[in-house]
């Protein structure tokens, strides 16, 4: 069980997104509640927030019960804070943490595919995959990774970028 508050609204919400997971907080469009494949993808996203924020939480909660750690609190306050924290500029900066996020979302999405219709699924993932997060890469990448075993995200450090007009960015060479 994972904990997380699951809101059923439009806020914050692009039009092609069914959810939006902030931490352990998850948005989820009215229209979209009975999706169970999307609210597993966005409790997918809430574990990965907590196996970041856990242990930041666990040493401040730790060095705060220290008798000898009662004069420099302020600083396992900021390190419980910093869990709270980290996985948002993870997200924004690092493309390889972004992929490894949004990778391990769709599979656990695509666990739930229905055996008849898992190629349709998984097609459809690696288009989504591909055109959204920034990632800057094709659908047959997208496809690759996704049918590819669970991978740490620093293995994602290696998925070469799209260049040019493949990439949406104009003329070739750029």
């Amino acid at each position: 069980m994972i904990p997380a508050i699951v809101i059923h609204t439009h806020l914050l919400l692009s039009d092609w997104m069914g959810g939006r997971c902030f931490g352990p907080l998850i948005l989820i469009r009215p229209s979209q509640r009975d999706r169970i494949a999307l609210r597993a993808h966005e409790l997918e996203h809430a574990r990965q927030w907590w196996w970041l924020a856990t242990p930041c939480l666990v040493l401040a909660v730790l060095f705060n019960a220290l008798p000898l750690a009662q004069p420099v609190w302020p600083w396992s306050l900021s390190l419980g804070v910093l869990g709270l924290i980290v996985q948002a500029p993870l997200y924004l900066l690092l493309r390889s943490y972004r992929m490894w996020a949004e990778v391990r979302a769709y599979q656990v999405t695509l666990s739930y595919a229905p055996a008849g219709s898992a190629a349709a699924a998984l097609e459809r993932a690696a288009v989504s995959l591909a055109s959204h997060y920034w990632l800057q890469i094709s659908p047959s990448c997208a496809r690759m990774l996704l049918e590819e075993g669970r991978q740490p995200w620093w293995r994602y450090w290696r998925v070469p970028r799209l260049r040019g007009r493949e990439a949406g960015e104009g003329a070739p060479g750029k």
